[in-house]
């Protein structure tokens, strides 16, 4: 099973505003993030995401919890790929406009 996910990100300290993924059979997790921080205008003209969004939005640490269960839910074969889940949530932590396949 193929995962397509897609990240974005605030303008200079590369927080994650948003997380997608789709799985390759159509499933899809999409997910804000409260980033704590105020967007540039340049951010929110280039995402179309607004302050309010992302203030409302849920923790990261929320947001990442509820990503692994969706994962986890959807590879019966979790176990034996954790490592490769979590090293991938920690790199894409860090990363602006990265997209990533998983399988």
């Amino acid at each position: 099973m193929k995962y397509f996910v897609d990240f974005e990100a605030t303008q200079f300290s590369n927080e994650i505003i948003e997380i997608g993924c789709v799985r390759e059979d159509g499933a899809e997790f999409k997910s804000y993030v409260n980033a704590k921080r105020k967007l540039t205008d340049f951010i929110k003209n280039l995402t179309g995401i607004s302050q309010e969004t992302i203030d409302a939005a849920p923790s990261s640490d929320e947001v990442f919890r509820n990503f692994y269960q969706w994962l986890k839910g959807a590879l019966g074969w979790l176990r034996t790929h954790q490592r490769l889940i979590r090293k991938a949530a920690g790199v894409l932590m860090i990363a602006y406009g990265f997209y990533l396949i998983i399988w």
